[in-house]
């Protein structure tokens, strides 16, 4: 988590908050993607947190899998 708010820390500028705002925001971020909770944001939960939104938008199956036509 600590390197996560350290990338996350030269956004503030670009958002236009603060130090303090920046971690609190990083450290929420990082909770949200490390869904199982091992203090880690492993590449199967940073790719499944971004893709399950797309998936749920483009997908109009009703057996909830990507058609041959739908790309995203």
């Amino acid at each position: 988590p600590v390197q996560f708010a350290q990338v996350c820390s030269v956004l503030a500028a670009e958002l236009n908050v603060g130090a303090e705002e920046m971690d609190a925001k990083s450290k929420a971020l990082f909770a949200l993607l490390d869904t199982d909770m091992n203090d880690a944001i492993d590449s199967l939960e940073f790719l499944a947190n971004f893709l399950e939104p797309a998936f749920k938008c483009a997908d109009a199956a009703p057996e909830r899998e990507l058609c041959g036509h739908v790309t995203v």
